[in-house]
């Protein structure tokens, strides 16, 4: 009785019904049965809501469950725990399967038995049934949190970039938001810039707001519909269940909503007749050309420019149909790409580079460049032109004649030669002509010295540029490469910040930030709406040590539990380990030299 005194009176009945399930469940001789029971964690819920549904299998660790018919939910596994019991000296086991239901429809469903097969024997849990009701009546601007989807337009051409634009307002503390769905068929997808955060006033509340953005090319003609996308996220609220002293400083918990927003149907328009010279560029876009040199002479190069610039499927820009230019030698040089992925859209530049070196002297053009493209705005094509360019070319310079010798007989087989010039030092055959001589040095003054320099420094900045051009190239070519070699950086300089904030909550949420969006830069995903589970995953897909991986599970998770908790960490506490795991992943996920990235 005195225990029972020294605990709260709820805890004390729990303790009291376990007691009495092990003693009225356990046969006489303590060995535990085999078995399988389902149980959820609530049968009545709505659209919004998440359902945890555990699958427990006793007397086995290897068989797996069956799971009953489960296509009213979208499922995915939450993970398994075991179990151990020793009852009488005798040991048994029990796995725990744990999965998450997310609701797709309304209505009421019966879950059939799960089954498992032990030595042989099979096993079945009882069936239940689970009511599903649509969310809450009242409108979303009057909701604490709520998610919207909109695009820029709705009736687009076949290959029209369209902006599709995704918010999710809260009044409310989240942990571990996660899109479970994001899916545009029939459309190629742009990803667009940053996630931004920032706050509104919508309809007289103010909301905090995350937003991003994706640019939508259609792929074909007619109805398209975009399916809802659903973001699951855990709520944090105040526990009114709690009593006692302890609740006079309020205590919090987490409570799991999944928010849908609404599909959205996009009539898209066909193309009208297309001319001959279209250049299959749909948006806006314009042509230019130019010459390095408009003088030089007979043999001396020009470097021709041709700039195609534009927002809307600017990867498609391809070179321009060049006439056919018979007074010039023409050399290729190879094209310069660059493509800008910002919230407004995508938008590009590709220049096309060509030497033309002039054959004949006189004056020389380079004939007017046409660009077709479609635009939208206007619902037609539309041709843009570049000038003429005209070169003036002088003769060349004529050649210096090097003849040191002449034929006198211009018969085949031996010939006689006269010397018409000497352009050697006389040969010397006696020993007089050797004279001791100072070892001279490399640089004898200062003047030497800058001469030298001089000399190094044109190679040296021709190699400097480059190198620049090449990796402006390689970033034109992976867009994930910036953000590969620069995660580093980032999340350390960031987390020399975080010794100075003073809010430990507001510390917490950006140590724990820092290690989503460097895990993010680093496999090229979005890493700030990662979770600890997914972090732990991914990173064991790309050959990090379990070790690793369950240390960054460990050290997400704790951070998470701090934001909330009464026992808060000091910022110092938070970052030092977060930083020495960075940099130890950071030697396992930067490929060494000569081993190729494995990129998603």
């Amino acid at each position: 009785m005195s225990l029972l005194r020294s605990v709260p009176a709820r805890a004390a009945r729990v303790l009291l019904a376990l007691a009495l399930t092990v003693f009225l469940t356990s046969p006489a001789d303590g060995q535990v049965q085999p078995g399988i029971e389902a149980m959820i964690d609530r049968n009545d819920a709505t659209l919004e809501d998440q359902l945890f549904l555990t699958i427990v299998v006793q007397g086995s660790q290897e068989a797996q469950p069956k799971l009953p018919d489960l296509s009213a939910f979208r499922v995915t596994s939450a993970g398994t725990s075991r179990q151990i019991q020793y009852i009488n000296g005798v040991s048994s086991i029990s796995v725990s399967y744990n999965f998450r239901l997310i609701p797709i429809q309304a209505g009421t469903w019966e879950i059939g038995a799960a089954s498992v097969e032990i030595d042989g024997k099979e096993y079945s849990s009882k069936p239940f049934k689970i009511r599903i009701r649509e969310a809450g009546a009242e409108p979303a601007a009057q909701r604490d949190i709520f998610v919207t989807a909109r695009v820029s337009d709705s009736s687009p051409y076949v290959g029209q970039q369209v902006i599709y634009t995704w918010r999710l307002y809260r009044r409310v503390r989240i942990v571990e938001p996660q899109i479970e769905s994001l899916d545009f068929p029939g459309f190629l997808v742009e990803d667009l810039g940053e996630v931004n955060e920032y706050k509104t006033n919508h309809q007289g509340r103010q909301f905090l707001v995350t937003e991003f953005n994706k640019a939508l090319f259609a792929q074909e003609t007619g109805t398209l519909t975009l399916p809802p996308s659903r973001l699951a996220v855990n709520l944090v609220v105040q526990d009114s269940q709690r009593r006692g002293f302890g609740s006079f400083f309020g205590r919090q918990r987490t409570k799991a909503r999944v928010l849908s927003t609404q599909p959205i149907e996009l009539q898209v328009r066909p193309l009208p007749a297309s001319p001959a010279n279209f250049s299959g560029l749909i948006g806006d876009f314009n042509i230019r050309s130019q010459l390095s040199r408009a003088e030089l002479k007979v043999g001396e190069s020009t470097t021709l420019k041709v700039i195609i610039s534009g927002s809307g499927n600017a990867q498609m820009i391809g070179q321009p149909a060049i006439p056919e230019l018979s007074g010039f030698k023409i050399y290729d040089n190879q094209p310069t790409t660059k493509l800008n992925r910002e919230n407004s859209g995508v938008s590009g530049r590709k220049t096309y580079i060509k030497d033309l070196v002039p054959l004949a002297a006189g004056e020389l053009s380079v004939p007017a460049l046409t660009l077709t493209y479609f635009d939208p705005s206007a619902g037609s094509y539309r041709t843009k032109s570049t000038a003429p360019l005209l070169l003036a070319v002088a003769p060349s310079d004529g050649q210096e004649e090097l003849r040191l010798t002449e034929s006198m007989a211009p018969t085949t087989g031996k010939v006689s030669v006269r010397i018409l010039a000497d352009d050697i030092l006389p040969i010397y055959r006696g020993l007089d002509a050797l004279a001791a001589q100072r070892p001279a040095t490399l640089i004898t003054t200062w003047r030497d010295g800058l001469w030298l320099a001089g000399l190094a420094l044109p190679p040296l900045l021709f190699a400097l540029f480059v190198a620049f051009d090449r990796q402006q190239r390689r970033y034109a070519q992976d867009s994930g490469l910036r953000r590969r070699r620069g995660a580093l950086r980032k999340a350390l300089a960031t987390l020399d910040k975080v010794a100075t904030i003073d809010d430990a909550e507001h510390a917490s949420a950006l140590t724990a930030d820092t290690l989503r969006i460097y895990v993010g830069d680093k496999l090229g995903v979005e890493g700030s709406a990662l979770t600890a589970q997914e972090v732990d995953d991914r990173l064991r897909r790309h050959g990090i040590s379990d070790s690793l991986a369950e240390e960054a599970h460990r050290l997400l998770s704790q951070l998470e539990a701090a934001r909330y908790s009464a026992d808060r960490l000091a910022p110092a506490a938070m970052a030092t380990p977060i930083r020495q795991l960075i940099q130890q992943l950071d030697r396992h996920l930067t490929p060494r030299p000569g081993r190729a990235w494995r990129g998603r």
